[in-house]
């Protein structure tokens, strides 16, 4: 990755905390928290029972979205993962993409959550 990629990628990154729910291979959802979002892809934190290489669908019921990714990396329980163009919500097209309104979705979706927190206290 040359140092110019890395700078765009950490530029356009909107960090989150929005729960979701991976689905791998017809298994039992998996719960997990998006914590980073760029054009291309997310981290994701989970218990642990996604692996490297697994093809994901992430149900994301905040914004009623489901985006089907590959998981590329594993730290521990964090994963990276990036976004498959043409299935689930994403558009095939990826100038058509708008992971920007994406994000932005997530971001009301934290917010409104911190709201209801807030009013229930």
């Amino acid at each position: 990755m040359s140092s110019l990629t890395g700078l765009r990628r950490k530029l356009l990154r909107m960090t989150y905390s929005v729960e979701a729910r991976a689905f791998v291979d017809g298994r039992p959802a998996i719960p997990c928290t998006i914590r980073d979002v760029t054009p291309d892809g997310a981290r994701l934190v989970t218990d642990g029972r996604i692996a490297t290489g697994d093809k994901i669908l992430l149900l994301i019921p905040s914004i009623a979205e489901v985006w089907a990714a590959d998981v590329r990396w594993r730290r521990g329980t964090a994963l990276g993962v990036k976004f498959i163009r043409g299935e689930a919500d994403l558009p095939g097209d990826a100038s058509t993409a708008q992971p920007d309104v994406f994000a932005l979705r997530l971001q009301v979706a934290q917010m409104a959550r911190s709201a209801r927190r807030l009013s229930a206290a």
